[in-house]
């Protein structure tokens, strides 16, 4: 719990959590456009299927940082008071064979990779024509 408060930056446990949560998800905002970046060189279906993969990620990561705290609200105590967050985690780690760290590290990780996953999945499923080569 001090770990959360520390992390909170002067906003308490539950500012900890938040910001546990907001950093992964900004760094998968990063990494994905790093994987699928505009160019104007492309062809416009592709540009297309790259933002269509940004958007995604970058909306699934809100929701899951959002809903990661809203979980652990749920999952132990009600609530996010310092016993709620901590038998939330708790609760969510005994799920994984741990405890809190265990619940923390799922809460930080899950919604992050499903994002990622989620992005670069909607990005592949994207419409594109075929391209015909035609042998000289």
């Amino acid at each position: 719990m001090k770990g959360l408060k520390t992390a909170g930056f002067g906003t308490g446990v539950t500012g900890g959590l938040v910001a546990l949560t907001t950093v992964p998800a900004i760094a998968a905002n990063l990494a994905i456009r790093k994987a699928l970046p505009d160019d104007a060189m492309l062809p416009e279906t592709e540009r297309h299927a790259r933002k269509v993969g940004r958007d995604t990620t970058t909306i699934a990561s809100v929701a899951g940082a959002a809903g990661s705290v809203g979980f652990v609200a749920a999952a132990g105590v009600p609530g996010l008071s310092a016993v709620g967050i901590s038998t939330g985690l708790a609760e969510i780690g005994a799920v994984f064979g741990g405890g809190m760290v265990a619940g923390t590290a799922a809460v930080v990780a899950i919604p992050v990779l499903l994002a990622l996953g989620l992005g670069l999945l909607v990005y592949h499923l994207q419409p594109r024509p075929s391209v015909v080569v035609k042998r000289i």
